[in-house]
Formats: C-alpha cells, structure tokens, sequence
C-alpha cells in the first residue's frame, strides 16, 4: 500500500491525476466518491453521513 502525505492543502494536477486513476482499482461506488472528494471538498465522514435521499436533495438543489 503506497502512503503519501499530503503537506499542502490542494493537490497539483498531476497529484489530482494519480488521486484519481486509483479509482480503477477501487470497489463500485468509488469513482463518484473519489469524484465528490476531489472537486466539491467534502470529507469522507460527511459523505457516510449522507443516505440516499438526503444525497439526491442536496445534489438536486445545485441544478
């Protein structure tokens, strides 16, 4: 397992890209979190906290 600590608090676009193509060996449902992690800034704890329909309200109420 390849660990990297990250000292900055955006990531540089190739550190977005490598962040990002680890969803190819993820599990289903990885690719729209790793998605929602890197471009709308939520943690992973708010992401567990969210159900189903909660999800769908918020993500309806930025159309």
């Amino acid at each position: 397992m390849l660990v990297v600590l990250i000292g900055e608090k955006y990531l540089k676009n190739e550190e977005l890209r490598e962040f990002l193509e680890a969803v190819n060996c993820g599990l289903y449902g990885d690719k729209e979190a790793f998605y929602l992690f890197a471009f709308s800034g939520l943690r992973s704890g708010e992401l567990c906290a969210l159900n189903g329909p909660t999800l769908t309200s918020k993500l309806a109420s930025y159309e």
